[in-house]
């Protein structure tokens, strides 16, 4: 394997990092989510600041998720000022693991309290 693009944008550990076509999503412990443009060098083209860390995120190509905290938050690609959905206080400490699967319109999350979850929106 050989690295095509790095950004430095984030100002602490990234520990979540999705993407699809021409699209990369990352989110980190500086409480920032960063869309980026893979088409164009790798350039952030939207941040968005969290209440929380955020330690998993993912995106499918028109819709994207993170878990900050101990929240899961929802947003349509196209339009990020405002979210499509959320859910504060989901469940206890930290989420390691997130799926978003748009065609069913559901979110799988993975936490450190030891319970998996799927999510209708």
């Amino acid at each position: 394997t050989t690295i095509v693009r790095s950004a430095n944008k984030h100002t602490k550990k990234v520990p979540a990092a999705s993407c699809v076509q021409n699209m990369a999503l990352t989110g980190s412990l500086d409480k920032a989510v960063r869309l980026w443009d893979l088409r164009d060098r790798f350039s952030s083209t939207h941040s968005l600041v969290m209440a929380d860390v955020v330690t998993a995120v993912c995106i499918d190509g028109n819709e994207m998720c993170c878990c900050s905290g101990n929240s899961l938050y929802l947003w349509a690609v196209r339009n990020l000022k405002s979210g499509l959905d959320s859910r504060v206080n989901a469940w206890k400490g930290l989420t390691r693991g997130l799926q978003i699967f748009s065609e069913t319109k559901q979110i799988a999350t993975a936490s450190v309290d030891g319970v998996v979850r799927v999510w209708k929106y």
